[in-house]
């Protein structure tokens, strides 16, 4: 259980000349050992300086099943490892304890010095200023999560990282993070998803890869549910992985075959490390919030008609606008569907209601390209019209010797419509004019229509209808 010499591998295993050739560590001050450095004549060669050969990954702790792959943990207050029979706790890996292949340093638990447990790529001379790397697991699964119903929900994985830097780096360090995919996948994403679920999210969680200096004595335990916002971390960083884990399996495409130092065993690789720091994976679920903002909604009389005017500051993955209309505020009817510009640029819309009554209630229907929509609030815009406003058809009845119909009406617009309908309402024609802004007088020729009573409403004024009868 000693480790004299200080490499950081227990005597036992300086000692142990059964290993293959090249694997044992330096150390003078005990047991020679037969294993000659060829770059420097007389010394034992270094075991980092020998192939991986006989090195296997392993995940740390447990592999996701309750399988323990280590039986040692790191014990903070005697400040070395211990033997242990739980799957869960921390293992403490030395500078040292590494093997080298294809640009990449291999750490192991010098305890189990055939299983590697963690890889590190860099300059040399960065590599060399570390001091330590901790692998943790948690106990349980669901030890670091916490929710708000009707708010957010936030998971961190039960598995983390943490490298402990002596000095600073001159580049960046790049990591490869090896974890089961259950610890990712049914135990991950998959339980963030049940959980939001349980929260009456209506949001799939988010995936984040994250880096944080302030890893160090935090306990990922007090995460709030703060959906992503990870509060409390200090000094935060988002990190890519350059291939991502499947969410439901938690394997990545990097898992290495059997016939590498991966042999298998899943990972990520995570770049651009600067330092002492730590993290893992988290997942976050929050409401739904419909991918808009809306700056604006305002309306206004212009004679018998009304004016809406509405903008927005944001239209991500956003699909159209649906202005709707109510005389009492409780029923609504669509007017006009427009098509959403898009984008993150400030937009402005505006719709003239031609057939506006007294009193009206507008809203608008806000509908994103998944079909989800929510509402904006209520306006209320009123008109005078029926006051002020009214038509005249003459001569009435007319005959169907001469069917001309004589219409006078007042328009605050330059264009104008009528509809002719039957008794029973059904529309028989639609005639669109270009008038003036005053008092007009059109002909209207009804020759096609034969005997009977009929009303003419002229649209956009509170739907007035005057009826006329053709008779022989």
């Amino acid at each position: 259980t000693a480790d004299v010499d200080g490499d950081g591998l227990l005597d036992g295993y300086d000692n142990d000349t059964s290993l293959a050739t090249g694997r044992n560590a330096t150390n003078d001050d005990l047991e020679p050992i037969s294993h000659p450095d060829a770059d420097d004549a007389g010394a034992e060669r270094d075991w980092r300086q020998g192939p991986c050969a006989v090195c296997k990954m392993v995940y740390a702790m447990q592999d996701g099943t309750g399988n323990q792959t280590t039986s040692y943990v790191y014990d903070p207050n005697a400040g070395k490892l211990i033997t242990t029979t739980d799957n869960f706790g921390t293992i403490r890996i030395q500078k040292n304890n590494y093997c080298e292949i294809g640009g990449w340093r291999y750490y192991y638990n010098p305890a189990n010095p055939s299983q590697a447990l963690f890889a590190l790529s860099g300059d040399a001379a960065d590599l060399d200023q570390l001091d330590y790397i901790e692998l943790n697991s948690a106990e349980n699964f669901n030890d670091r999560e916490a929710g708000d119903t009707g708010s957010a929900y936030s998971r961190i994985m039960s598995r983390d990282w943490l490298i402990k830097i002596d000095g600073s780096l001159a580049g960046e360090l790049d990591a490869r993070f090896f974890f089961p995919g259950s610890d990712f996948g049914t135990n991950g994403y998959q339980a963030a998803d049940t959980e939001a679920d349980t929260y009456d999210l209506s949001d799939t969680p988010d995936v984040k890869w994250f880096e944080t200096a302030g890893w160090i004595g935090y306990d990922p335990t007090t995460i709030n549910a703060n959906a992503m916002d990870l509060t409390g971390l200090s000094g935060f960083t988002e990190l890519y992985p350059a291939v991502e884990a499947n969410t439901t399996t938690g394997l990545s495409e990097t898992d290495g075959t059997a016939a590498t130092i991966g042999n298998g065993r899943n990972y990520v690789e995570l770049s651009g490390l600067k330092g002492s720091t730590g993290g893992t994976a988290a997942w976050g679920a929050g409401e739904s919030a419909l991918p808009i903002e809306l700056s604006s909604f305002v309306g206004a009389t212009e004679g018998c008609n009304t004016r809406l005017v509405w903008s927005s500051e944001l239209e991500t993955n956003f699909d159209y606008y649906n202005l709707e209309r109510s005389t009492d505020g409780l029923h609504f009817e669509s007017l006009k569907k427009i098509k959403g510009v898009g984008g993150d640029r400030r937009q402005a819309y505006q719709y003239t209601d031609y057939d506006a009554a007294t009193d009206n209630y507008y809203r608008l229907k806000m509908v994103d390209l998944d079909g989800s929509f929510e509402y904006s609030e209520l306006i209320f815009v009123p008109t005078d019209c029926e006051e002020i406003y009214d038509i005249a058809v003459y001569p009435n009845p007319v005959s169907i010797s001469d069917p001309v119909i004589n219409v006078k009406f007042f328009s605050s617009a330059e264009e104008t419509g009528f509809l002719i309908t039957d008794i029973n309402g059904e529309v028989l024609r639609q005639i669109n004019l270009g008038v003036d802004k005053e008092w007009n007088t059109v002909q209207i020729a009804v020759g096609d229509l034969p005997v009977g009573v009929y009303f003419l409403k002229v649209i956009g004024k509170n739907r007035i209808a005057k009826s006329f009868v053709i008779q022989e």
